[in-house]
């Protein structure tokens, strides 16, 4: 109860503190291009005033982003519906404190998974520079099967080695210490969902794929523009961990994670957003208390705030996982991609998306490939 009330009270005093700032800015009518560039600083601020906009719009024209906001309606326009939609953000800090609400996260934290003492120190190996491959050997050889399901996946189309490899330590020199952190937490993953797949068995195989795709996309969309990688396989650990909040709901609440999609499509919400509205917490909320408990760090800590929506996407991975995530949510759809919403990630990924076009069937061959992963 304590850590949790810890996180939530830092949590309302950011965002207290920001909605202040940005108030301030509004009221003594500062320079209409230093507000418009504040107020999209908060992605889940603007998507509330954009969803407004185009459900009450008199003008039948549907705007994508705050700029358009600002240049078919004019700023007086825009800064009402921005005090507007901070004043019942910041009323969510306090009116979801209910008795209700705590009592469920108390239930829930009560039963939050936890890692492995094998993955514990797989993860710790990883991430310290001076381990040496054979120190990471010995800690697979106490794991058969997650041994056995690093070997499948170095042999499988997704990496096609030029030979078939059968030591475990030539494994782990191809595949490199950060598949092989991903790899383990994607085995505690699989333990989790397991949990959980009697008697959601779709849902739960529908999430792991979803993570899957998110990891591999984030992952190819860095090799797109030739980054380093460390970079590409820090975004595919994100993206392969980034929704892992959702079990712990599919978990403890089930019906309720159903209900809010349902309600969330209907009111042309996302699901996240709309949950965290209602309830104070969502998938993303989880993920990031999860990440605290398994001391995933900071780089990771920070793709999930941008994800909620808490902070603007400002590194080439955010990007990724962001884009990467909206692109499996519309099943790679090139259409989804060209939305004014993703020029700024674009902008941070230094790529154009129409480059990308032809290469999205690769991808999907590549996506396809590496859902070994979740293979049982």
């Amino acid at each position: 109860m304590t850590q949790h009330m810890h996180f939530q009270q830092l949590d309302a005093q950011e965002s207290l503190f920001y909605w202040n700032d940005l108030r301030a800015y509004i009221t003594r009518k500062a320079d209409d291009s230093e507000i418009v560039k504040k107020i999209m600083e908060r992605p889940e601020l603007c998507q509330r005033i954009i969803n407004k906009i185009n459900k009450g719009n008199p003008l039948e024209l549907e705007v994508e982003c705050i700029t358009d906001v600002h240049e078919h309606f004019g700023i007086g326009v825009l800064n009402q519906l921005a005090l507007d939609e901070m004043d019942h953000i910041q009323s969510r800090y306090l009116s979801h404190k209910t008795e209700e609400i705590v009592d469920l996260w108390l239930h829930m934290l009560g039963e939050m998974p936890q890692l492995s003492p094998t993955v514990r120190k797989i993860i710790a190996a990883t991430t310290n520079p001076d381990t040496s491959p054979a120190t990471i050997v010995k800690l697979l050889e106490t794991t058969p099967i997650l041994s056995a399901r690093i070997m499948s996946l170095v042999n499988s189309s997704y990496i096609s080695p030029v030979h078939k490899l059968s030591n475990l330590q030539h494994a782990i020199m191809m595949l490199g210490f950060d598949m092989i952190r991903s790899i383990a937490l994607a085995y505690e993953i699989l333990a989790i969902s397991a949990t959980i797949s009697k008697k959601h068995y779709k849902q739960s195989q529908q999430l792991l794929s979803h993570l899957v795709e998110v990891a591999v996309t984030s992952r190819w969309l860095l090799k797109q523009v030739n980054a380093p990688r460390q970079e590409y396989e820090n975004a595919f650990f994100a993206g392969l961990l980034h929704d892992v909040g959702e079990f712990v709901l599919l978990y403890h609440i089930p019906q309720s994670l159903q209900e809010v999609k349902i309600q969330a499509e209907e009111d042309e919400e996302h699901p996240q957003v709309y949950m965290k509205d209602k309830m104070g917490f969502n998938a993303y909320s989880i993920t990031l208390y999860l990440s605290h408990q398994w001391n995933l760090g900071s780089e990771f800590n920070e793709v999930i705030d941008a994800l909620d929506g808490r902070k603007r996407r400002g590194s080439k991975i955010e990007s990724a996982v962001f884009l990467a995530n909206a692109l499996s949510e519309c099943d790679l759809s090139y259409k989804s991609i060209r939305k004014k919403c993703y020029d700024e990630d674009w902008v941070n990924l230094e790529l154009d998306p129409s480059q990308l076009i032809e290469g999205l069937p690769e991808l999907a061959k590549e996506i396809k490939a590496a859902k070994i992963i979740i293979e049982t």
